[in-house]
């Protein structure tokens, strides 16, 4: 009723004619940054002095950004993947498309995942079957059966799956990228690959080291599915010394021409 006022200036219950239930997430998207750290800086300030310190403009403005961030990150991942919906089986957050719903048929989208009485389940709870034995996630704190899990893993599918929509703001420029384009750090900071490229190693194929992005002539995304990659102090033949930017020229894994190579054989 008070988000009617709000948005239609009804006065009163019985001048609302055609009632309709708003999104949950509406009243999921938290306090704003910027009132919320003014109430808290206004709050320790005429506390009195004894707590005045433990909170200054320096500390707000620090914190504001901070919320800033992850508040940007929350609209970048509603922008790309739209509103989340609760799983009834492992209980986690996912978009529509974790549902396997397209979340632009509207019809299909109420009927699975905003309509009274649909059973949310994600993708991974409907693959797995029913047990009893169980092992507790290290990400998530929950007790799950074992097929939740894979062999060499004691974080959770469904932890795994939230990871492919999750946003996270870059603890160095706060900008709002995909949890797969940050990296976390010893220190407990996220940060992406232009506020730190060493945290970014590439493996050569052809010396079989890990490398920096700038060691290598193909863009980053290349590196991360081409299945052969060559840095540039390998474009190099080590039989002719001749340099080759295509590395078509050059021998699959080795430090060799195509000529030399052959050659050698």
């Amino acid at each position: 009723m008070t988000t009617y006022v709000i948005l239609s200036r009804v006065k009163s219950a019985t001048g609302l004619l055609l009632l309709r239930a708003f999104c949950a997430n509406l009243f999921q998207m938290g306090a704003l940054p910027g009132p919320y750290t003014l109430l808290k800086l206004l709050r320790h300030r005429f506390a009195g002095s004894a707590q005045e310190s433990a909170y200054s403009p320096a500390d707000a403005m620090n914190d504001y950004r901070a919320r800033m961030a992850e508040y940007d990150a929350k609209r970048a991942q509603h922008h790309k993947f739209g509103p989340t919906y609760r799983c009834r089986h492992c209980t986690l957050m996912f978009p529509a498309d974790a549902f396997d719903v397209d979340r632009h048929d509207i019809t299909d989208l109420h009927n699975m995942c905003i309509g009274l009485g649909s059973l949310r389940v994600c993708s991974v709870c409907v693959q797995v079957p029913p047990g009893t034995s169980t092992s507790r996630c290290t990400r998530c704190t929950q007790q799950r059966q074992l097929g939740y899990f894979s062999a060499e893993s004691d974080v959770c599918k469904a932890c795994h799956l939230q990871e492919k929509y999750l946003f996270r703001a870059c603890s160095s420029c706060h900008k709002a990228l995909q949890l797969n384009n940050l990296r976390h750090n010893s220190e407990g900071r996220w940060l992406c690959h232009d506020c730190a490229p060493e945290a970014w190693p590439y493996r050569c194929t052809a010396c079989q080291m890990y490398k920096q992005a700038s060691e290598f002539r193909a863009a980053r995304r290349d590196l991360e599915q081409a299945y052969h990659t060559r840095c540039r102090a390998c474009e190099t033949c080590s039989a002719c010394q001749r340099c080759f930017t295509d590395h078509r020229k050059m021998a699959a894994d080795r430090k060799l021409c195509t000529k030399c190579d052959a050659q050698s054989q």
